[in-house]
């Protein structure tokens, strides 16, 4: 059975964010780094709704594996 995965833009459009290069670069300026001994929705910068979408799809949604592996690598230290 196959699922559809999800793209980095995708999940910037989850989170109400500008999904274009120079809005990803404005986010990766804005909260980069992210500890790695941290959550990336713990990142002080996300609104509590950010937060908790990312939360969400990172615990209960595998489709966004793909997103949240090209997010970390964007911002983690």
């Amino acid at each position: 059975m196959e699922f559809q995965t999800y793209s980095l833009g995708a999940l910037f459009q989850q989170l109400e964010l500008d999904d274009s290069k120079g809005g990803v670069e404005k986010l990766v300026v804005n909260i980069a780094p992210v500890p790695s001994n941290q959550a990336l929705w713990e990142a002080p910068q996300w609104t509590d709704q950010q937060a908790d979408r990312l939360r969400q799809l990172y615990e209960e949604e595998a489709q966004w594996s793909r997103a949240f592996e090209q997010l970390e690598l964007l911002l983690r230290a």
